[in-house]
């Protein structure tokens, strides 16, 4: 994915949420696999399908499931979504939604002519939270249709600890929006 917007940043446990667009300028180099000279990227390579947990927070058996429904969806609408759970030791609460996108751009999440991917990128020890839609998305999935997804699918059972679940309907919402 060339270009990704920005459509949301969440922080979850916070009084307020922070919402709008921005369009970072990012300077991804793969041999180095730093962002902007500050973050360790993991390189395309350590992308381990669909859903990729490097925090640790699915169980083997719910990756699996996730990886099923995205594949199945991308087999039927050729759109892409990937799911990335990122622990602190990847990058910072400041910095997570550039992270998020430079990580989208390096493992081509998307198809190159229709930039029609998705990342959902969570950390829960950040507690921070990012959906980024390619521009080719933007017609069928709005800012507010995003935000109304986080906040009443994935936000509340975040706060549970129950990342599974929330992926889980939050994914189940967006792919019945792009159908």
């Amino acid at each position: 994915m060339r270009r990704i917007i920005s459509i949301l940043i969440l922080s979850w446990f916070s009084l307020g949420t922070s919402y709008g667009q921005k369009d970072p300028t990012i300077k991804f180099d793969s041999s180095s696999t730093t962002v902007s000279g500050r973050h360790k990227l993991p390189p395309p390579s350590n992308r381990t399908g669909w859903t990729n947990d490097f925090e640790h927070i699915l169980l083997p058996a719910e990756i699996d499931t996730l990886d099923s429904i995205i594949k199945h969806f991308a087999d039927e609408t050729t759109i892409q979504i990937a799911i990335v759970s990122l622990d602190s030791s990847y990058t910072s609460k400041a910095d997570f939604d550039e992270y998020i996108t430079a990580l989208g751009n390096a493992w081509g999440i998307g198809l190159k002519n229709g930039n029609n991917g998705i990342v959902i990128g969570i950390s829960a020890s950040l507690r921070k939270l990012r959906i980024s839609n390619g521009y080719g998305i933007e017609a069928k999935l709005s800012d507010i249709e995003t935000k109304a997804i986080i906040d009443e699918f994935m936000i509340p059972e975040f706060k549970e600890g129950k990342y599974y679940n929330g992926l889980k309907k939050g994914l189940a919402v967006i792919t019945a929006k792009l159908r």
